[in-house]
């Protein structure tokens, strides 16, 4: 029957994600054993994570410094209650679905709004365009300081033999998930 065999389906893949999940605990064992015992891994780790806190340390600041640039602007009021009546609009119970459509309408109308808002101040004011520069400069440096880790923990990953075999089986479940997940439903 169509039932068992959804139940079959549905056990099969519990099973497959049981060891989808022990195949990623082995290899982030063996990642965390090479980041112990390598030094070049520890320094990129190390600098991949501080160039991250870096760089959301900076994320935050230019937020801040936006907020306190639009906050002097005259039509930053009315683009921030036009966003906010549209959420309180949509929040109504018992409405046409016309109505809600609209409310929708005029909630991306506000945002759409409100992002140009913040995006003429990128453009116009030089205090936000130094401090965007930067933080994008910090941002390049995080992800290239986070992609030189993760190359390099894949060739450790590479050159190490269970852990090669460990993600060759975690490659076969996952292929095995696809195709489960691509079947139709019964």
């Amino acid at each position: 029957t169509s039932r068992s065999e959804a139940d079959m389906q549905r056990r099969h893949m519990r099973e497959y994600l049981r060891h989808q999940r022990h195949y990623q605990q082995q290899l982030q064992k063996f990642q965390e054993d090479l980041l112990a015992g390598k030094e070049d891994l520890q320094l990129h780790y190390s600098e991949s994570v501080i160039s991250e806190q870096i760089y959301l340390e900076a994320s935050g600041a230019y937020e801040k410094l936006l907020e306190r640039k639009l906050a002097v602007l005259p039509n930053t009021k009315i683009a921030q209650d036009a966003v906010l009546k549209a959420q309180k609009d949509l929040r109504q119970a018992g409405k046409s679905p016309q109505y809600y459509q609209a409310q929708l309408r005029n909630l991306q109308t506000a945002r759409i709004h409100f992002a140009n808002l913040r995006d003429s101040i990128k453009d116009e004011d030089d205090e936000v365009k130094l401090v965007f520069e930067e933080m994008s400069s910090l941002e390049r440096k995080y992800l290239a300081a986070s992609r030189t880790y993760g190359d390099l923990m894949a060739k450790a990953l590479a050159k190490h033999p269970e852990a090669k075999a460990t993600q060759q089986k975690l490659d076969e479940v996952n292929a095995k998930i696809r195709r489960a997940r691509a079947q139709p439903k019964r």
